[in-house]
């Protein structure tokens, strides 16, 4: 545990851990934070510098479903880091032409996978739906993230003309 706190505190370390257990038993999934400490979760957890805008938007997703498939939430998670992407309102977040890289373990499978090329082009095909119901469940914050990125662009851009 020790060697974890030192890694973490040098980079911010943060885990989560899926278990899937045989004979079709349920599987469940951790999250290990920087300090190490274990936490279960039991729906679902954001992670990474978009946390802040995705919170808000995989909170309301679930919140509207009595049941949440693992296409529909791979579809949903797509979505949100294409639109985090094309708006800029985080900084480090997409991946440009590709798609996400996302897996996801079906029932009763042995091993997790990736969407197949006709799924991608499905939440391909949903972007702009969502995007537009994540502009308003966002709000005003969706304004403010936006600027929060310019600073933080602008703010990393000069601190590298100054080193110069």
């Amino acid at each position: 545990m020790n060697l974890l706190r030192s890694i973490s505190s040098t980079f911010n370390l943060k885990i989560l851990i899926a278990r899937q257990f045989p004979g079709n038993r349920n599987s469940d999934l951790s999250f290990l934070s920087e300090n190490g400490v274990a936490n279960s979760i039991a729906t679902w957890k954001g992670t990474g510098n978009a946390d802040l805008v995705a919170e808000p938007l995989v909170r309301d997703f679930w919140s509207k479903k009595s049941e949440v498939k693992m296409k529909d939430f791979a579809k949903l998670s797509h979505c949100i880091i294409k639109f985090i992407e094309n708006e800029e309102l985080a900084v480090g977040v997409g991946v440009g032409s590709n798609n996400p890289s996302i897996r996801y373990l079906e029932h009763s499978s042995e091993i997790d996978v990736p969407p197949q090329p006709e799924e991608f082009d499905s939440f391909n095909n949903c972007y702009e739906f969502y995007s537009q119901n994540f502009r308003t469940i966002l709000g005003p914050d969706y304004y403010e993230l936006k600027r929060s990125t310019k600073r933080s662009r602008l703010g990393s851009t000069s601190q590298g003309v100054d080193r110069i």
